[in-house]
């Protein structure tokens, strides 16, 4: 590994490594442009070069020229340090074409089998055509960036390239090569619009329906009060089901913007679930099912975001309810959790459960085992509701995980913490609340 060494190497080099290393963490801490950690990298590179060019001139050493400090009093042996501790890759090609210096991100993720990077060309390194064509264009004096894929000793990441040339006298000059590692932010790109996609690919069926409907009321239904009827219902179904889709994006989209906090309130749990109750009774009537809720005494009033919490156990029941048997019970069961102010909600149904190979997947935005577990097309969910149940639960700090078995049932279990209210002195007692 060739970290850099204050001592090693030609103090350019290092003065454009850490010059590299600082700016690029300026940039990421205020959302600068890319074109931000080169520029201030050469603004630091051309004060150097003043002291370079005295020493070779035959001013004296590079520590005069710089006004007497030496390598323990210039900031060099700082920015030395903050080059290695960059995430950033910086690399310095000298104008023969080697390498001469390499921060520690860049020997770590290049090293291999014992191989250095200082002293090897640019071939033997960095084979990417586009990383030629810049390292081309800095050598003839231009500053050039792209975005590159590259493999390094173990990991294919995405880089934000940015190459250009130290202001000197050298023909042709030396090269700095700085590459940030921008995988995470295209792959989020990439879910956007596979997120995109899929919900234009949801939307598309309903609008169909709803479209082939009305066409067949302008042209061809004029006598048929049933078929006028049936395809009205078409239509009506379908706009439900375009409602829902749309409402379900904008929720989810919601938890998983930045800057989300839970607005935490004292809350009731067995009136909670009696409204959830109410609001789920038509799928419960009509599939003869009974919700059983099972409290424990420590747990009967909570400190949560009431909107979030009866957002998941809301979707979480009307999710048992699709895929339970008919006529058997939807179970919630609240217990403490493993640390004294957590709490373990369990919510259980005996129905067709789900394959052990769809578990891994089942909170995957529209994702769906199978419209067929449900018996029924009609209660076809839009895929979104385990999703948005994960990310609140990620809102109130906790976790959620499933137990299933095929044609058994299947059991969820939320984990929040800090929920259980203890010695409460603000809430009165029962005997309190009759005499008031």
């Amino acid at each position: 590994m060739q970290a850099l060494a204050p001592g090693s190497g030609s103090i350019r080099n290092i003065a454009v490594l850490c010059a590299g290393a600082v700016a690029t963490g300026a940039t990421a801490a205020s959302a600068l442009p890319s074109s931000v950690p080169i520029a201030l990298g050469l603004l630091t590179v051309a004060y150097t070069s003043i002291a370079l060019r005295a020493r070779h001139a035959g001013h004296g050493p590079v520590e005069s020229a710089m006004g007497g400090a030496t390598p323990s009093t210039t900031p060099l042996s700082g920015l030395h340090s903050a080059a290695n501790e960059s995430d950033d890759l910086l690399l310095v090609f000298s104008p023969d074409g080697p390498i001469d210096s390499a921060n520690t991100s860049a020997s770590e993720f290049f090293g291999a089998g014992g191989i250095g990077v200082v002293g090897r060309l640019i071939e033997d390194l960095l084979p990417q055509a586009e990383i030629h064509e810049l390292y081309e264009a800095a050598r003839a004096g231009q500053r050039r960036e792209c975005e590159v894929a590259i493999t390094g000793r173990d990991a294919r990441r995405i880089f934000r390239a940015i190459c250009a040339p130290l202001p000197a006298s050298d023909r042709p000059p030396a090269v700095v090569l700085l590459l940030r590692d921008v995988t995470a932010y295209q792959s989020a790109l990439r879910l956007g619009g596979e997120f995109v996609a899929s919900v234009s690919h949801e939307m598309r069926t309903p609008l169909a329906s709803i479209k082939a409907a009305l066409e067949t009321l302008e042209h061809a239904v004029h006598d048929d009060p049933q078929m006028t009827h049936k395809l009205l219902t078409m239509i009506d179904t379908n706009v439900d089901r375009l409602e829902a889709l749309t409402a379900d994006v904008l929720r989810l989209s919601q938890l998983e913007s930045a800057g989300q906090s839970p607005e935490l309130s004292e809350l009731e749990v067995k009136p909670a679930f009696d409204s959830i109750g109410v609001l789920l009774d038509p799928l419960f009537s009509e599939r003869k099912l009974r919700l059983e809720v099972e409290i424990a005494p420590q747990l009967e009033t909570i400190r949560t975001d009431p909107r979030l919490f009866e957002l998941v156990f809301k979707n979480l029941i009307e999710n048992a309810g699709k895929f339970a048997f008919e006529g058997t019970p939807i179970r919630v069961e609240a217990l403490p959790g493993d640390t004294p102010d957590s709490s373990r909600w369990r919510v259980t149904d005996r129905g067709v459960g789900i394959p052990i190979h769809h578990q891994p997947r089942i909170f995957d935005r529209f994702y769906q085992v199978d419209t067929a577990r449900t018996g029924s097309s009609k209660r076809r969910g839009t895929g979104l509701g385990l999703a948005i149940v994960q990310n609140a639960v990620r809102a109130l700090g906790g976790t959620i995980r499933v137990e299933s078995v095929w044609q058994q049932g299947t059991t969820m279990i939320v984990e929040l913490p800090n929920t259980r209210v203890i010695n409460s002195p603000s809430r009165p007692s029962s005997q309190e609340a009759a005499s008031s």
